[in-house]
């Protein structure tokens, strides 16, 4: 028998009735798994856990110093479930270079979780190296759930033409006084570009409704950045919706031509849609999810100017569609491992793990290591051979390790191994890049000389926290 908890979640009928207070991106990645996967049944609290072999957990970034699932703990010691599988945990912080205390509760529930399950189902590399300090290495990097939605191996984003006149954007974001001037100016750009704001968490929701007067008036003039008026953006938030329901909330996603924004969710929602979106990075979260799975993505914190149609012309997808079914197949190959019934179609064909790498120089190194080594590898299995773009890319992995200097020569496909300056940290990823280059070098009958081939396509920048410089 197996089971799956939606616990701290509302159920969907409860959530119209009542109104939800939740991050609406919960229901999402609850969905997808519900969706993905066969169970005997589906319960909403851990009072309500029934006798199983298996129990399916899904709970995002619950790896936190806030959190303490010790009743969780309490109740699956309870249950002597023999199999417990946690899909996406995550990891939070602000940077990858932070390591996370967690509460004595929140540990046992983990260790808990490595003994009873063949792997964790982690985010990304920064979470599976926090759980690594803990003793726990039974970890499988797979990303989110969200993104194989469709269940569909060959599943790709197309990038149409813009309208001329009148294209439909979407924005989203997470309202932060750590970001308040850059989100001032994302807003400014929503508001030329006549965007329509979705809302998502739990902070912006009570600017709903129509005795949200107070708060949408708190919102317009906190925000305001002089470049429009208080009242337009009080306008946005009052037009702003909101959905419970995963299949009305991609179906109205397809109206829009572009989404921009912080919330990874709402950007899946977009993308489950076919419509292209660039998720706007503010932490450890969405780097590491969107770096895994190589969607375009810009760190909010470096952005200068932001024009809709510019950040459209420059977000590609040749890499996301090019890695996808190796993806597709790493998160098969989890559920397989775990012994989980699914309803996702493929070939029992194993692929190639993408293991957390340990380059001895704290974890931002840690994370840097293993997030190029991951990138090289799924450029190699995919036969991705646009150096213009995987270099860009690199240099977007690479920031807090590179020199202003280097990060700019290296979008300018300068990889002249010899002379980056690495600060004195680990520059082991910087010689795989090299030696990767000089394969596909050695491959097209060039000699590549310690640098890359000439970019094949330096048109449209995208990636990682380098869209715009």
């Amino acid at each position: 028998m197996q089971i799956l908890l939606r616990d701290a979640v509302q159920s969907h009928s409860a959530a119209k009735a009542k109104g939800s207070l939740w991050n609406t991106g919960n229901y999402f990645f609850l969905d997808a798994v519900e969706r993905q996967l066969s169970f005997d049944r589906v319960v909403y609290s851990t009072a309500d856990l029934p006798d199983a072999d298996t129990l399916v957990l899904s709970m995002s970034n619950f790896i936190s110093p806030t959190t303490d699932l010790s009743h969780f703990a309490d109740a699956i010691e309870r249950k002597k479930y023999e199999k417990v599988v946690m899909i996406g945990a995550g990891a939070q912080a602000e940077r990858f270079e932070d390591g996370i205390r967690l509460t004595p509760g929140t540990l046992r529930f983990l260790r808990i979780l490595s003994e009873r399950s063949a792997s964790i189902g982690v985010r990304g590399f920064y979470t599976a190296d926090i759980l690594g300090d803990l003793g726990i290495h039974n970890t499988w990097v797979i990303g989110c759930p969200t993104l194989f939605w469709r269940m569909n191996a060959g599943f790709r984003i197309e990038k149409k033409r813009l309208p001329p006149t009148q294209p439909n954007f979407s924005v989203n974001s997470t309202p932060n006084g750590k970001y308040r001037d850059k989100l001032a100016m994302l807003y400014s750009a929503a508001l030329d570009a006549g965007a329509q704001y979705i809302g998502q968490t739990e902070n912006f929701l009570p600017l709903f409704g129509d005795d949200a007067e107070q708060s949408r008036d708190f919102f317009s003039h906190y925000y305001w950045d002089g470049s429009f008026e208080p009242s337009q953006l009080e306008t946005m938030a009052r037009l702003a919706i909101h959905f419970t329901s995963i299949p009305e909330w991609i179906d109205y996603m397809h109206r829009f031509d572009f989404v921009v924004g912080s919330r990874f969710h709402g950007n899946m929602a977009a993308l489950q849609a076919g419509v292209p979106a660039l998720t706007l990075l503010t932490d450890s979260r969405t780097k590491e999810l969107c770096d895994f799975l190589n969607l375009p993505s810009l760190n909010l914190a470096h952005c200068v100017r932001m024009d809709f149609r510019e950040l459209y012309e420059r977000t590609d997808f040749d890499l996301f569609n090019a890695t996808f079914a190796t993806k597709y197949a790493n998160y098969l190959d989890f559920l397989r491992h775990n012994g989980l019934d699914h309803r996702m179609p493929g070939q029992d064909q194993p692929s190639p793990r993408r293991p957390t790498v340990s380059a001895g120089g704290g974890k931002q190194a840690n994370y840097d290591l293993s997030a190029l080594t991951c990138l090289l590898q799924d450029a190699r299995d995919s036969g991705f051979a646009n150096d213009g773009l995987l270099g860009r890319q690199v240099a977007g992995l690479l920031q807090e390790l590179r020199t202003d200097a280097v990060g700019n020569a290296a979008e300018r496909g300068d990889f002249t191994m010899q002379h980056i300056e690495t600060s004195g940290r680990d520059s082991r990823c910087l010689e795989m890049l090299l030696s990767k280059l000089e394969e596909n070098a050695r491959a097209t009958g060039h000699e590549a000389q310690g640098k890359a081939r000439s970019p094949t396509n330096r048109s449209e920048p995208s990636g990682h926290g380098r869209l715009i410089a």
